[in-house]
């Protein structure tokens, strides 16, 4: 702009009058004006241009459309991880719905497998499978039956909760490896454990809450002390053995 000012600077011819060198310096003022303004206008009116080659593949890149015109919905890696307290929250949902299809699938196992082996026809004079009295097979088929249920009770709940919680399943498996991490790191020695002093909850199946969490740490922490407190007993009792002996 300085420059500019420079080029369009009134030039008043020497011995002009002051009207005239009034009239001079008005319409090169008005010039200059005209000229910025054009400048600016040519300026603003210029079109943005994007140095990056990402911010162009981006705008060229075309917005998924699902089937039937609709906007696809936006991939996993969208999803907010989740918190400790909705994990644990959501690992409790997950027991419950193990617990809920276990019983009644085990119950349905033994009264079906029961009604088909204990109402079966026995011929006395066929001996059964190695020996055993048909009587007896039958009683272990029912209870092999009722055992299968109980098996597969957990899996069919872990597996329609899957189907219910799929959109946070990933995040949730991938919690259980951390939350996994952090009871290898945290459990106490389980070969240290006594008839007086048993280790609780080695898989920390009881944390439904960070306040069980924490409360999970209290008890193998108090599972370490007595663990090191029996210890160091032992080894006073050995120095004092020794002692005794040496006497």
């Amino acid at each position: 702009m300085a420059t500019l000012a420079y080029a369009f600077r009134p030039r008043v011819p020497a011995g002009s009058s002051g009207t005239a060198r009034l009239a001079v310096i008005c319409n090169s003022r008005a010039l200059f004006n005209n000229q910025s303004a054009g400048i600016k206008r040519a300026i603003h009116q210029r079109p943005a241009l994007h140095t990056s080659a990402r911010c162009q593949e981006q705008e060229a890149a075309p917005t998924p459309v699902a089937a039937g015109g609709k906007t696809a919905p936006p991939s996993d890696t969208s999803l907010q991880p989740l918190t400790w307290a909705e994990y644990l929250s959501l690992r409790a949902s997950r027991r419950r719905w193990g617990s809920v299809t276990t019983y009644p699938l085990t119950a349905v196992a033994l009264l079906t497998s029961g009604q088909f082996f204990l109402t079966a026809t026995i011929d006395p004079s066929t001996p059964g499978f190695a020996g055993i009295d048909p009587v007896y097979l039958s009683i272990l088929g029912t209870v092999a039956c009722g055992g299968l249920g109980y098996l597969v009770g957990p899996a069919l709940g872990n597996g329609l909760w899957a189907v219910v919680y799929r959109a946070k399943r990933k995040e949730t498996e991938r919690m259980d490896n951390e939350f996994w991490k952090h009871v290898v790191r945290n459990r106490a020695d389980a070969l240290g454990q006594t008839m007086q002093n048993r280790l609780p909850d080695f898989y920390a199946e009881s944390v439904t809450s960070l306040s069980t969490y924490r409360q999970w740490l209290r008890d193998q922490s108090a599972f370490k002390r007595k663990l090191q407190h029996g210890v160091e007993e032992a080894q006073r009792e050995e120095q004092r053995r020794a002692g005794r002996s040496g006497l």
